[in-house]
């Protein structure tokens, strides 16, 4: 590299090919924002869920069946879903969509662990911009 001049542009194959850095900092900032609104709108509908607000499913006869009395004779007895089966169902889903948090959480802690490392990578080399896999020295 040239003492004055700006640093080499590589081509997306060459950065293909010298894949040093796979995720840089934009990369997991990109990365954390999605998670958190991954997060809040899983734990929003799992709550939802979970106290049984009728707006996720609304009151359809066809979702939950209350009772034996919309149950028909030609219908299989695991058709017919009860209140409480309804509920339990509700749930199920709730805490399926926690879980699916609890992921999303896992990928926010993973791309804050990459920050750090980058940030401890930047101090020990003594390095200004941590996306260094865009640039070669000549």
């Amino acid at each position: 590299m040239d003492e004055g001049g700006p640093p080499k542009k590589l081509t997306f194959g060459e950065r293909l090919k010298n894949f040093r850095n796979p995720c840089g900092m934009a990369c997991s900032i990109c990365c954390i924002v999605f998670s958190m609104w991954g997060v809040i709108m899983l734990v929003a509908i799992g709550f939802a869920l979970y106290i049984g607000y009728p707006g996720i499913d609304g009151v359809v006869p066809s979702i939950c069946h209350h009772g034996a009395a919309n149950c028909s004779d030609d219908l299989p007895p695991e058709m017919c879903r009860t209140k409480k089966n309804c509920e339990e169902d509700h749930h199920k889903a709730a805490f399926n969509s926690f879980y699916a948090a609890l992921i999303y959480v896992f990928f926010i802690v993973l791309s804050v662990a990459r920050i750090v490392h980058l940030k401890y990578l930047a101090r020990k080399k003594s390095i200004d911009d941590f996306d260094q896999y865009g640039q070669i020295e000549s």
